[in-house]
């Protein structure tokens, strides 16, 4: 009686999908083939809400995480929530978007930009009885080395965005709009430019040069006249490169916070711009440029989840580009580990505190 009892709360379906996974060699290879995991769920109690319900929040606590990589992040631990019933929670308090007075008086930044995945809110799942965390590090290894482009992983990804990831309905008409005036009917390249390093840290890409890109862009246009180049990048001075040689055919966004001329520190680290919102406008620019660049009819991209986003945003809407090239970047193999520099390890590796590890 206390199996069944057990088998009917969504508490015990996820132990029995657990117990599956060393049970059946299909579980088990799944799970270790795509989750790599060499550990177990720890349950905390902070309340008694949800008393049959095991949720699963998917928290970045990484400070200096990108927005698509957070993203990415997001939609893996979505893919764990899944696969084992539990109900997901997703919390960006401790990222890089994190503005301290909120937005329109919400505090969890990912809700700046979209709904809710459930209908378990965050401070109800900090009450709550059985509370797991997903954790990129014990789930397996993170998209560090950029490896990410096959079909099956941009399908699997097109399908949760496709079920959880919803913009926030001011968002999404305010974004369709600006997308829209952008690109207007002409036939756009999109051009995804990381100009500034991160500097001397190991497995994070070394930007390619401006040059070759050019390149390609030349050989895009010759084959397949594209009549306008769609340009996201994270530097003024590329800006002004690209539109020194392609003139008018150039479009991107005006007041948009990038690197200065000259300077080599990304925006989401430049303490010296003064905005209480700048979480929020860096996160809503960045979407911006992601969206624009999916609806583009090609595209020409160095590494980075910007663009590994945009073609999971186009394949959700049933869609392909007619022509891709991504630029072979070099990763810095030799420099120090995210691990060791302050402003990639400053976030809270614990879970909440005063509460049952269970």
């Amino acid at each position: 009686m206390i199996k069944q009892a057990i088998k009917k709360t969504k508490f015990g379906q996820a132990l029995v999908a657990i117990k599956k996974v060393y049970r059946s060699d299909e579980y088990r290879q799944w799970f270790h083939d795509f989750a790599d995991c060499h550990s177990v769920f720890k349950f905390y109690e902070y309340g008694a809400l949800n008393d049959g319900n095991a949720l699963y929040v998917i928290n970045n606590l990484n400070p200096s995480s990108g927005f698509f990589y957070s993203w990415c992040e997001t939609c893996r631990g979505l893919m764990v929530a899944e696969r084992f019933g539990f109900t997901p929670v997703v919390d960006w308090s401790k990222g890089a978007y994190y503005d301290k007075n909120g937005w329109n008086g919400c505090m969890n930044p990912f809700e700046y930009f979209f709904e809710p995945v459930s209908a378990v809110s965050l401070d109800e799942a900090l009450k709550s009885r059985n509370v797991a965390y997903y954790d990129q590090h014990t789930f397996g290894k993170p998209f560090a080395l950029y490896d990410y482009r096959s079909d099956d992983e941009l399908e699997c990804f097109a399908r949760i965005n496709r079920k959880y990831i919803r913009l926030r309905q001011d968002l999404r008409v305010q974004l369709e709009s600006e997308t829209g005036a952008l690109l207007g009917a002409k036939k756009t390249l999109a051009v995804h430019v990381r100009g500034v390093e991160w500097g001397n840290v190991k497995y994070h890409p070394i930007p390619a040069s401006l040059e070759e890109y050019t390149a390609r862009i030349d050989k895009a246009i010759s084959e397949y006249g594209y009549e306008q180049i769609f340009l996201a990048t994270d530097s003024d001075d590329t800006v002004t490169f690209f539109k020194m040689k392609y003139g008018d055919m150039v479009v991107c966004y005006g007041d948009v916070i990038r690197a200065q001329s000259g300077s080599k520190v990304l925006a989401i680290f430049d303490d010296s711009i003064a905005d209480e919102h700048k979480g929020f406008r860096l996160g809503y620019e960045v979407l911006k440029d992601m969206l624009t660049i999916s609806k583009c009819y090609g595209i020409i991209a160095g590494l980075s989840y910007v663009s590994f986003a945009a073609e999971v945003f186009k394949r959700e809407r049933g869609e392909t580009y007619q022509y891709k090239d991504y630029v072979k970047m070099k990763l810095n193999s030799n420099g120090i580990s995210p691990d060791d520099v302050p402003m990639l390890s400053k976030g809270e590796k614990e879970c909440p505190s005063k509460s049952k590890n269970r």
